[in-house]
């Protein structure tokens, strides 16, 4: 069976919204979009200096912030049992991309404070994500990585991170631009909204591909078999670890919801990556 595309979206929103109501499921909705799981996972990178070894990046994506129903107190809750050095964040902050910046920004401005961390927060912008608030997001001291780079250094081992602008949004994507900053022996990890630039990440030999957007599908079958695929990739590039190539990436499930507060068979994640020399 193939997974519906992301224009099939609304119509099977609407069908489980009508179920969800008809049934009086509404309790269990609610619970199954703050069911949280962390996933924790070693990557091995070629070239990692020793001083990165066991680096933890903590992965958080399409939080959809302004539609999590308890204010992100359970997602915060996880987050203080975890250590990490570094976070990411993979675009999509907000619900719905008319309405107002304030609200959303409150609330990330609350989790934003318990992602205290050695190497800090970078993000990029999602197809839900203005320019506008993308500079509110860098005031609460998020560095937004917008089609460029940032360099880690510890010792004499170097690590470049490269956040690229959700093309979707944009309608362009300036990654060959934004890799020309990059110096190819050091090891780059990608940041990106979707797993559409797989293609150019592994040409431009990018080691390690980090993604969101797709929901894990939001609406699986049992066996965690999306229903939708909100992406042109494959459904194998959907959700978890993936390789292209010679390209490894991951694709967040996403700790937000979209469409409808509602997940079945794919509960929201939160992901720490765990880097390994090779």
């Amino acid at each position: 069976m193939r997974a519906l595309m992301y224009d099939e979206t609304s119509r099977v929103a609407f069908i489980l919204k009508s179920l969800v109501e008809t049934l009086r499921l509404n309790e269990w909705a609610i619970k199954s979009t703050l069911d949280y799981k962390l996933v924790e996972r070693n990557v091995v990178v070629n070239d990692l200096g020793l001083e990165f070894d066991g680096l933890r990046i903590l992965h958080l994506s399409d939080l959809h912030i302004d539609a999590i129903p308890d204010q992100c107190e359970k997602l915060i809750s996880l987050i203080k049992t975890i250590d990490f050095d570094l976070c990411v964040m993979t675009g999509d902050y907000k619900f719905q991309r008319c309405r107002n910046d304030n609200l959303c920004i409150d609330l990330l401005s609350n989790l934003v404070n318990h992602l205290k961390c050695v190497e800090g927060v970078l993000a990029i912008r999602g197809n839900h994500d203005t320019d506008e608030f993308m500079v509110k997001l860098s005031s609460l001291g998020v560095n937004v990585l917008q089609n460029h780079k940032v360099r880690i250094t510890r010792n004499k081992a170097v690590l470049d991170f490269v956040g690229v602008e959700d093309s979707r949004a944009s309608k362009s994507h300036y990654l060959f631009e934004a890799m020309h900053q990059v110096v190819a022996t050091y090891p780059t990890v990608m940041l990106a909204h979707t797993p559409d630039l797989m293609e150019s990440a592994e040409y431009l030999e990018v080691d390690l591909y980090l993604c969101g957007h797709t929901h894990g599908g939001q609406f699986c079958l049992p066996g965690s078999i999306p229903v939708i695929n909100n992406t042109g990739s494959p459904r194998k590039y959907i959700s978890g670890p993936w390789q292209y190539k010679s390209l490894q990436g991951y694709t967040s499930k996403g700790a937000g919801v979209t469409g409808l507060p509602l997940r079945v068979n794919c509960p929201p994640e939160v992901t720490v990556h765990v880097l390994r020399s090779g």
